[in-house]
């Protein structure tokens, strides 16, 4: 699984990812997790 993610959406991530060879599941999954925590942090919000 990938280090961040939205919790509501952790079955669906962990189906596509099994559908994945290791290797590419490994990439794909800081992939997910790098955009996940950019996209995060670009959102203008003053709490979390």
């Amino acid at each position: 699984m990938p280090e961040q993610y939205c919790d509501a959406d952790r079955d669906w991530i962990q189906e596509q990812l099994l559908q994945l060879d290791p290797t590419t599941r490994v990439k794909i999954a800081a992939e997910y997790a790098r955009v996940y925590q950019e996209e995060w942090d670009k959102e203008p919000v003053s709490f979390r």
